[in-house]
């Protein structure tokens, strides 16, 4: 009776085992709702992006309005993780973001020559080479002005005409 019971135990172990692997729940991708409001809106969502959909590879939560647009995002984009809030026209605003080693608060604003494009205007954060600073950038994409601390906590305050030359350092 025992030697039975063990063997029926083992058996039922094993059947089991197959079938979860075989039949088990697959991983996520795409979009999943995680939580709808009172009202049955869905206000959080899980999302895997696939290639080929912008941004590819971007995985983490989405919050979203009453209406299901997109207003901030906690993700990771490739190896940058990012807290992203974002206008009613779905372009990021302002971006807290690690870029490497490296953490960056980031103000965007949309490019008028580009509907449906944003780039960064101004950046405050660590640099790859160690520095701190504050940097003002142009819509044409050059630096215009940065304000920080190098690496050694020397000050700095450089001014850049539009091909992003200095043309006035301090010290």
């Amino acid at each position: 009776m025992t030697e039975t019971t063990i063997w029926t135990v083992f058996i039922a172990a094993i059947v089991s085992l197959i079938a979860s692997r075989i039949w088990g729940p697959s991983v996520p991708r795409g979009k999943t709702i995680l939580i709808e409001d009172p009202e049955g809106y869905a206000r959080v969502e899980l999302l895997a992006e696939p290639k080929g959909v912008s941004p590819g590879g971007m995985v983490g939560l989405r919050f979203l309005t009453k209406q299901g647009d997109h207003r901030v995002g906690l993700g990771m984009f490739e190896n940058e993780g990012t807290l992203a809030f974002l206008d009613e026209t779905g372009l990021p605003r302002l971006g807290i973001r690690m870029q490497g080693a490296n953490p960056r608060i980031i103000f965007w604003q949309h490019l008028t020559t580009k509907i449906g494009i944003g780039m960064e205007r101004i950046v405050l954060g660590l640099d790859p080479e160690g520095s701190h600073s504050l940097k003002f950038i142009h819509e044409d994409g050059t630096c215009r002005a940065s304000i920080g601390t190098q690496k050694d906590g020397t000050a700095f305050l450089e001014l850049f005409d539009a091909n992003g030359k200095v043309v006035w350092k301090a010290p």
